[in-house]
């Protein structure tokens, strides 16, 4: 996984997007169930069944040694829904950017992140 990574807050975004590919499928190579890439452009799923199975808390530690905070996607938001153009096939909310952001390893966290946290 990344260490030394920004963190960006993106409101309107409808996944959380990881800083590179390797670490998209270290994350969803923790799972029980295969999660595979859907198209070349950093999304991934599954069938239905498995990624209700696998929902789990997503849980990234943001922030320093001495200043930091877990931050966790419910289970509940793991899961984007069915991936346009396919069957069967839904979309897992843990994405990767096609080309690195920049030189500074970068995690975009949007809605389901802040969704889990939000009670307004």
């Amino acid at each position: 996984m990344t260490a030394d990574a920004v963190t960006l807050v993106k409101t309107r975004g409808a996944t959380i997007v990881t800083p590179d590919c390797q670490t998209t499928r270290e994350l969803y190579g923790r799972t029980p169930d295969p999660i595979w890439p859907l198209v070349d452009l950093g999304a991934c799923g599954a069938p239905y069944n498995p990624p209700d199975r696998v929902a789990c808390h997503v849980t990234s530690t943001m922030g320093s040694v001495a200043r930091h905070v877990d931050a966790a996607v419910k289970d509940e938001y793991v899961n984007v829904g069915e991936f346009p153009g396919t069957s069967g096939i839904c979309q897992g909310v843990i994405t990767d950017p096609r080309e690195p952001i920049g030189d500074c390893p970068a995690w975009t966290s949007g809605k389901p992140w802040l969704r889990s946290y939000n009670t307004v």
